[in-house]
């Protein structure tokens, strides 16, 4: 078993009653868990630029088939958002969440 140092939130989009009759969007918590918050290295983080990428991170979690690119990470405060989700060998054992965040 992979031991992760970070501790994220996955959180989902919801909609809430504005008191007004109608709804905002909102995220709310789905999930925390345990995970590696990679940072793109400056020189990867160009390479991925030009071919027009806006990925700046890399989060490592367990495998979990619930979690999907219309959700996002807040990691230290910080919303990221999942661009894509990526079954890390194949196996169902580690996944890799490509995310972008400002």
């Amino acid at each position: 078993m992979i031991e992760y140092p970070h501790l994220i939130d996955i959180q989902i989009e919801t909609k809430v009653p504005d008191g007004s009759g109608g709804h905002k969007k909102d995220w709310t918590l789905f999930k925390n868990v345990e995970a590696f918050v990679q940072p793109i290295s400056g020189t990867t983080f160009f390479q991925a630029q030009q071919i027009e990428s806006k990925i700046n991170y890399k989060v490592f979690i367990d495998f979990d088939m619930e979690i999907t690119n219309k959700m996002r990470v807040l990691y230290q405060e910080k919303p990221l958002t999942i661009d894509t989700v990526i079954d890390q060998g194949g196996l169902n054992e580690v996944m890799v969440l490509m995310c972008s965040g400002n």
